[in-house]
């Protein structure tokens, strides 16, 4: 048994990560830890080969429909590719 959390979700409403983590048995886990970040090397952006943005549409494609997102314009540079929610 599995759920499905969306980023919106979790960052609108932080109560969900305590359901999260009560689902995988995480119950009284330390909110602070959501409290802390980790500074590292930080890497430069990478561009997408075309063939691997049709990879990525064909296999994320069909859920992040379901889920109210829309990719990137075909032809669109690929140098940023945010999703749109459509809600």
């Amino acid at each position: 048994n599995g759920i499905l959390v969306r980023y919106e979700d979790v960052t609108s409403h932080p109560r969900i990560i305590d359901d999260m983590m009560g689902h995988v048995g995480l119950d009284g886990w330390d909110r602070k830890v959501l409290a802390s970040r980790v500074r590292g090397w930080k890497a430069p952006p990478t561009r997408l080969t075309p063939e691997e943005l049709v990879k990525i549409r064909n296999l994320a494609g069909p859920i992040a429909q379901r889920l109210g997102y829309s990719g990137p314009e075909r032809g669109a540079s690929n140098r940023a590719l945010p999703l749109k929610h459509a809600g």
